[in-house]
């Protein structure tokens, strides 16, 4: 059982977590069956709401170019990552840098190629449009061990490790 430390979450949410009837009910339910409800949980508690004028694909976009680094990415790179032909990745490319929220410029080492890389409004639109909200989130790790918190990120990164190496859905 996980122990709740956390005094600042209200008690009826500590209780709540502690006994909640999906994590004691069917204990012989198969691991994926308890995952996602525990998944299901945790997005109904945690979720943000979503700005209606960025869609799921166009935050993908923006992750990713985040995650490649200041400097920005390649065009190829970011399809790559984001399992999409180069042709459609340019594309909304072009309407969000037309939007204000990428930026292509000259690679310095190589200016032949283009470099896309996050303007200022687009990091300010990552930052407003998490999926989670951070401080629910932080509320709730904290309510959480260290060694626990520590465990389940560990465990969690792994997962999506694997899950990003499974083959497209549809390919099977």
């Amino acid at each position: 059982m996980v122990q709740i430390m956390n005094s600042s979450l209200p008690e009826q949410s500590r209780a709540a977590i502690v006994s909640s009837p999906l994590r004691t009910a069917h204990p012989q339910r198969s691991t994926a069956d308890r995952f996602e409800d525990a998944y299901q949980r945790c997005l109904a508690a945690l979720r943000r709401a979503r700005s209606p004028d960025l869609s799921d694909d166009d935050l993908g976009v923006l992750r990713q170019v985040a995650a490649g680094g200041p400097s920005g990415v390649a065009l190829t790179w970011l399809a790559r990552h984001l399992a999409r032909p180069k042709s459609t990745t340019s594309v909304a490319v072009k309407q969000l840098e037309a939007r204000g929220l990428l930026q292509r410029t000259r690679r310095r080492d190589d200016e032949r190629q283009l470099a896309i890389a996050l303007t200022p409004e687009g990091r300010q639109r990552i930052d407003a449009d998490r999926l989670l909200d951070p401080v629910r989130l932080g509320t709730a790790l904290r309510g959480l061990l260290r060694d626990e918190r520590d465990a389940l990120l560990d465990a969690l990164e792994r997962l999506a490790d694997a899950a990003e190496g499974l083959p497209p859905l549809g390919s099977e």
